[in-house]
């Protein structure tokens, strides 16, 4: 059991958390909990080496007292805000298993489909042949096609005497802040993640596609969501859709609140099963994860803009590269010295290689009975 180590009282937060709404309050007080157990981790285990000597460090450059803060209260509050993004960013999750560092700076990438060398123009497979003198082969296309990374930031800037009221406490303006850049940060790389330039909360559409907007995806037929059965008939179209696609991956299911709902919405009869149960029971094996997320849909979600794709994820699929990992940097256009001015940054580039059969498949433009009651997260 985690002993917690903070005990959060409003009274003793300062009045700007009283402005606070109740989602927000809520956002501080799932925080709270997270410190505790980033604290207790550390009694037990040490303090990464990385984090020796941070505090000074940190104090320096937000212009605060060097008994203000502790090694142990960075590690947590970074541990804090990385959660916050991973809460809104579900598309990492989906992706994390070809997700890797960048090697140097750079926001472009190549990949090469495969030249086919066959007379019929169709994939080339092992000749039979008992010498081997005349093997049959194929090589990389003569064109490469690019890939191009984005990055995205966000600032918060803090006067000074904000900074004062709240009496320096571990509830102080600066830490909500911090959570409330993280959090939209997380919205935005899910977002760009899945639709590229075309998420809801995109400025303007940059062109540049995600996972599920790709020019080459397949779509797949599902029939009136509300009627039994057919939510697991169209899983299956979307199956047969990755069927002859042979590299080596996981299945993952993306879905929107709606189509989640209706699962359990769908029943035979009044006191039968949901159609979940069936789903579970006969597709579960061929689909290693399943998410909700509405962010796919690209704009608000309604009852009849519902959407959910199938995608095989692996290393000859696709490959997710950091340019900057998520990250925080202190900006230098400030009024007063003890004023905070943060930015948070975050970059990376999505490679999707050319494969035939296209390793997602997608079914747009559906009409279930709500829009859902559960929250973006990951259903199995």
């Amino acid at each position: 059991m985690v002993v917690k180590t903070i005990q959060f009282m409003a009274e003793n937060a300062g009045p700007w958390y009283d402005r606070l709404d109740d989602k927000e309050k809520a956002l501080i007080a799932t925080s709270t909990n997270r410190i505790n157990h980033a604290i207790s981790y550390v009694r037990q285990n040490g303090l990464p080496e990385e984090y020796h000597g941070i505090a000074d460090k940190t104090a320096d450059r937000l212009n605060v007292s060097h008994g203000y803060l502790t090694d142990e209260a960075v590690f947590a509050l970074d541990n804090v805000i990385a959660m916050t993004v991973e809460d809104q960013n579900l598309y990492g999750d989906v992706i994390s298993s070809v997700t890797t560092p960048q090697s140097g700076t750079k926001w472009y990438t190549k990949s090469y489909k495969l030249d086919e060398a066959d007379i019929n123009s169709t994939k080339t497979y092992p000749r039979p042949d008992t010498r081997f003198r005349d093997p049959v082969a194929f090589s990389l296309g003569v064109e490469p096609e690019t890939q191009e990374g984005m990055g995205f930031s966000i600032s918060y800037e803090i006067p000074w005497t904000e900074i004062a009221e709240s009496n320096g406490s571990i509830y102080s303006p600066e830490y909500y802040y911090a959570l409330k850049a993280a959090e939209r940060m997380g919205v935005i790389i899910d977002e760009n993640g899945f639709l590229g330039g075309a998420g809801q909360h995109m400025y303007s559409d940059f062109g540049l596609k995600g996972l599920l907007n790709h020019a080459s995806i397949q779509s797949f037929t599902t029939s009136t969501p509300a009627t039994y059965g057919n939510l697991r008939l169209g899983l299956k179209n979307g199956l047969i859709d990755l069927k002859s696609q042979y590299a080596l991956g996981k299945t993952v299911l993306i879905m929107s609140s709606g189509l989640a709902s209706q699962m359990w919405n769908n029943r035979f009869g009044y006191n039968d099963a949901p159609e979940y149960d069936s789903i579970i029971r006969e597709l579960r094996p061929f689909i290693q994860e399943a998410y909700i997320d509405d962010r796919i849909i690209g704009a608000t979600p309604s009852t009849g803009n519902q959407a959910w794709y199938l995608a095989k994820i692996g290393p000859t699929l696709q490959s997710r590269k950091l340019v900057y990992p998520l990250q925080s940097k202190p900006r230098m256009d400030k009024k007063y010295a003890e004023d905070i001015s943060e930015v948070l940054i975050h970059g990376d580039v999505l490679a999707q290689y050319g494969q035939s059969p296209f390793p997602v498949t997608g079914c747009t433009s559906l009409t279930t009975t709500d829009t859902g009651h559960l929250p973006n997260q990951r259903l199995w």
